[in-house]
């Protein structure tokens, strides 16, 4: 009850009715002497408070008697989501990017590096469209040998399977 009882509800809608009660007790008596005026006034602010008290006690009451809702069970969260499929596959190509990455003569032409590519590119079309663009805007740079455009894609997939999937 004490909750209701200092809401600012309760508080201004117990201060409005006074006041009305109290003027209008005091218009209505206006012709009768300031002590009559005064013993209607103090009459018409005890009335209003018994009332909006009982209305408090009311509410209070219907408030203890409902059924109070059962708190929701808190499931365990897991420590780590378990990969779906296209984040094991992205991985072994991340992987296997890095082993071609290896096996490549410094400023030599490797046909095997526009395969890779374009077998990341079409898995991520495939299962993560919205990145394709991000994966894509490394073909637009200038690179120096076909190891140095490795590197930048296996480090973008890199930061792809680390970050976004």
């Amino acid at each position: 009850m004490e909750r209701i009882l200092t809401s600012f509800r309760f508080l201004a809608s117990t201060a409005l009715c006074c006041a009305v009660a109290v003027a209008g007790t005091t218009r209505l008596l206006a012709d009768a002497s300031g002590g009559a005026r005064l013993l209607a006034a103090s009459i018409a602010l005890a009335a209003t408070l018994s009332v909006m008290l009982l209305i408090a006690s009311a509410v209070a009451a219907e408030e203890t008697t409902s059924t109070p809702e059962p708190a929701p069970a808190i499931a365990p969260v897991p420590t780590a989501p378990p990969p779906d499929e296209s984040h094991v596959v992205l991985r072994e190509r991340l992987e296997a990017g890095r082993a071609l990455g290896g096996q490549l003569d410094p400023s030599a032409s490797d046909p095997r590096v526009d395969t890779w590519i374009a077998q990341v590119r079409q898995m991520l079309e495939r299962d993560k469209p919205g990145l394709v663009g991000y994966f894509d805007a490394l073909s637009r740079r200038a690179y120096a040998d076909d190891r140095a455009r490795l590197d930048a894609h296996t480090r973008r997939l890199a930061t792809i399977v680390r970050d976004l999937v």
